[in-house]
């Protein structure tokens, strides 16, 4: 047993340039596009990369600067991944994004590198370096259709190996009307190095989603969804 604490930091901003926000504690992630704050994500249901790929937390130190009305940057040092306290090894996190000037199209960049104590999946101990990043890219073709693609690579140094994993993720959502939206989603996620989802069978792993957003008033959202996963070993039950 031990304290499980999703957020706890603080934020202080300095007014130099156009401004540096600090922040300060334990802090949900800034990689990947689904969120732990389940209100946030489209579909009821997380894609691999979110569940398998990324980190969910952080504690450490952030800083975010905006460079102008398109570009921003940050970068700080955290304690690994999902780790308060134990073992922890100072970690680089950091990225910039860019976004248009009619805001329609976007593209985000955030990396973590460092030396981690074990992997988030609770297998095999890591002895080295544990670098990933990923990309968010996202585009409104109207004022109601939107389009994602994200794309995370990651590697891993386990007893020597190095050990790799990636994610291509599409998302194409419409919004009918202001209470209701339907959208789809598409992922293929590879791990055939065991890195990630299981230390006992590598595997190619894709799935497809299909769901509604309803939200009639503004604290009820309902979501519906059909999902189907496959893989190209027999790693499922």
């Amino acid at each position: 047993y031990d304290i499980a604490m999703p957020q706890l930091y603080v934020e202080v901003f300095a007014p130099i340039g156009n401004g540096i926000t600090a922040k300060l504690g334990h802090f949900y992630t800034t990689i990947g596009n689904e969120v732990v704050t389940s209100p946030d994500n489209f579909f009821y249901s997380h894609a691999y990369t979110m569940l398998y790929a990324e980190p969910f937390t952080h504690t450490g130190a952030l800083f975010s600067y905006d460079i102008n009305d398109n570009f921003s940057v940050n970068g700080g040092l955290v304690s690994g991944w999902d780790n308060v306290g134990e073992d922890a090894t100072w970690t680089f996190l950091g990225g910039g994004s860019w976004t248009s000037d009619n805001q329609a199209s976007s593209v985000t960049v955030q990396l973590i590198s460092g030396e981690q104590s074990d992997t988030p999946t609770g297998g095999s101990k890591t002895t080295g370096n544990t670098t990933m990043y990923s990309v968010v890219a996202t585009h409104d073709f109207t004022d109601n259709l939107h389009y994602l693609i994200q794309h995370d690579f990651g590697t891993t140094e386990i007893y020597g190996s190095h050990d790799r994993w990636f994610g291509i993720n599409q998302y194409v959502t419409y919004d009918i009307n202001d209470e209701l939206a339907i959208g789809v989603r598409a992922e293929w996620f590879n791990d055939v190095d065991s890195a990630r989802v299981t230390d006992i069978m590598g595997a190619n792993y894709l799935a497809a989603s299909i769901g509604v957003n309803y939200s009639p008033v503004s604290w009820l959202k309902v979501r519906p969804e059909i999902r189907y996963d496959w893989a190209d070993q027999d790693v499922f039950n």
